[in-house]
């Protein structure tokens, strides 16, 4: 079958708008490399002009020059071209003096830890602190990436994964915080920031079987997917629903199968027109739903006509297709002020200390009454 009209409009508005923001962000690069390093940039409205580009096409292009490290934001003061610093082997990286900054480190993923990075900006800004990041790209990176790091008013470490990080600043006397939840039944004793990802599960099943949906699918990246607590909340809203007299079935598909199942339109055909086929879809976040929602147009399965979908995380580009994405709102601002509170705070956080931000729902196109 083939796609929709419907699906081809969506697939066309998102490769147009990847399109116009790498031009804009190479035209920056560009720019970047004609300038002096502490020469200022052009305000985003000039540039706006200049490129007739959108301002939240131009406000990416410059978080991602800033991941770069090519440009400098000063909050009330604008944007600079960034001190060129030549590269160096990676047993000797770039020393970080003592500074006015907090340090972010963590794995870029396309999804949470990315938009993590984007709004940590702002609230470092905040507290009248720059923010200085440290992205990893292989395991390796977690012996290395300590060294050459030197005082800084605190650091942020994304992901529990990284806890081993966390610890070793920690030790060291430094001030850290860990956003990232902690596997289950693991009580952090370093701070430790992240949403209620029980209370998530829960609040995305529970939405799909309000709408009077009784055979669920969880696709999550894990390969021990029964012992998260996404799936403690997505089990209890089940339990809640047969207790009711609603018979409902939920099932979980193998972490690595996903990649087959978004690769292969007749399997998720063959799937999804099959008796049984699930009809509300829950995904571990909003860049795997978007990946989901290809693959179904592009196996003619309408959203949400034939199937409800439902991401996690409330990512930006959960607006920028069709339909919108319905979504669990993790609080990843709640969880970055907390974070910064703490490092700010006048006396260092010691010991056990957690803060969890509470999710929301956020109902869009992706979800409909069955």
């Amino acid at each position: 079958m083939a796609p929709t009209a419907t699906s081809l409009r969506s697939s066309d508005i998102g490769v147009q708008r990847r399109s116009e923001a790498d031009r804009v962000v190479r035209a920056l690069e560009q720019l970047c490399d004609d300038q002096e390093p502490g020469a200022k940039i052009a305000t985003h409205t000039e540039l706006m002009r200049q490129m007739n580009a959108s301002e939240r096409t131009i406000l990416r292009a410059l978080d991602e020059l800033q991941r770069q490290g090519r440009v400098v934001r000063r909050h009330g003061s604008g944007t600079f071209v960034a001190h060129r610093v030549p590269a160096r082997p990676v047993s000797a990286p770039v020393v970080i003096d003592e500074m006015n900054a907090i340090v972010a480190i963590a794995h870029p993923d396309q999804s949470f830890f990315d938009r993590c990075i984007e709004l940590l900006y702002s609230h470092a800004r905040s507290a009248d602190l720059d923010l200085v990041c440290r992205l990893m790209s292989n395991k390796n990176d977690l012996s290395t990436v300590l060294k050459g790091i030197g005082k800084a008013a605190g650091y942020v470490v994304f992901s529990y994964n990284c806890e081993p990080i966390a610890r070793e600043l920690a030790e060291a006397g430094h001030r850290v915080v860990i956003v990232g939840a902690p596997p289950v039944d693991v009580i952090p004793d370093i701070p430790c920031v992240y949403g209620n990802h029980e209370q998530g599960g829960y609040m995305a099943a529970k939405h799909l079987i309000q709408f009077g949906h009784d055979r669920l699918l969880f696709m999550s990246d894990s390969p021990e997917p029964k012992r998260l607590a996404r799936w403690r909340g997505i089990s209890r809203a089940v339990a809640e629903a047969r207790r009711s007299d609603q018979p409902v079935e939920v099932e979980i598909l193998a972490y690595n199968q996903i990649a087959q199942w978004k690769a292969n339109p007749e399997l998720v055909r063959a799937i999804m027109q099959a008796p049984g086929a699930p009809t509300g879809i829950i995904a571990w976040n909003d860049n795997e739903a978007l990946h989901i929602l290809t693959a179904l147009n592009g196996a003619g399965i309408k959203v949400p006509q034939d199937v409800s979908l439902i991401g996690y995380d409330a990512l930006p580009q959960g607006l920028m297709v069709h339909p919108t994405l319905t979504t669990v709102d993790s609080m990843i601002h709640q969880q970055l002020d907390a974070a910064v509170q703490l490092l700010t705070q006048p006396v260092p956080q010691r010991g056990p200390y957690t803060a969890v931000a509470l999710p929301t729902l956020i109902q869009r196109g992706s979800t409909a009454q069955r």
